[in-house]
C-alpha cells in the first residue's frame, strides 16, 4: 500500500477497511464505480461474486470491465503525468 499512487476497491467496505490501516492513503483509495466521476452515484459497489453461479460471475466482469474502459483514459493521464 505505501508505494501505490491509487488504490481501487470493490465495495465502500473495502474502502473503508483500508483508510482504517492506512489513514495516510485516504485520498488515494476509491471504489472502482467512484473513481474519476464528476457526479457522485449512490451504488458505488460492485458485488462480490464467490460463491455464485457462472453467469454471476460473467455479469461481474463484466461490470468491472466497462468501469475500467470508463476510467481509462483518466489513469493513462495519471500515468502520463508521472513519466
Amino acid at each position: 500500500v505505501k508505494p501505490a499512487d491509487l488504490i481501487l476497491c470493490m465495495t465502500p467496505d473495502h474502502k473503508q477497511e483500508l483508510i482504517h490501516f492506512f489513514p495516510s492513503k485516504k485520498n488515494k483509495i476509491f471504489t472502482l464505480k467512484e473513481f474519476s466521476k464528476k457526479i457522485k452515484t449512490t451504488e458505488e459497489a460492485i458485488a462480490d461474486p464467490i460463491g455464485m453461479s457462472l453467469s454471476f460471475y460473467r455479469r461481474i466482469f463484466q461490470e468491472m470491465k466497462s468501469e475500467m474502459k470508463r476510467i481509462f483514459p483518466v489513469l493513462k493521464q495519471l500515468a502520463e503525468k508521472k513519466i
